[in-house]
């Protein structure tokens, strides 16, 4: 877990990934803003504009405050089990998307 802490305290890595959240999550936002039809349709739009609000917020933060937040979580030591259930929703997500 080396890298997340090198990332951690590398303020242009930590700008870049603010961008691309943000233009991740502004796609999102702009292509499916759709707050009715179920609750796929719903979980997208949400996860659009959590997306674009992380992405905004991690720009905006200083560096420093942003790497004591990740260790407040506990981030290096945990980052296995965050994944696992991001891959976890994922994997809802795209079956879901699919059988609809």
């Amino acid at each position: 877990m080396a890298a997340i802490s090198s990332m951690m305290e590398n303020p242009g890595l930590i700008l870049l990934t603010g961008i691309s959240t943000t233009a991740g999550g502004s796609a999102m936002v702009v292509g499916h803003n759709v707050w009715s039809g179920g609750i796929l349709p719903v979980v997208v739009t949400l996860l659009g504009w959590l997306t674009l609000i992380k992405g905004l917020a991690v720009m905006a933060t200083p560096p420093h405050t942003l790497a004591a937040f990740y260790r407040a979580m506990n981030l290096p030591a945990w980052f296995r089990r965050y994944m696992a259930v991001i891959v976890v929703f994922s994997a809802w997500l795209t079956v879901a998307s699919f059988l609809v």
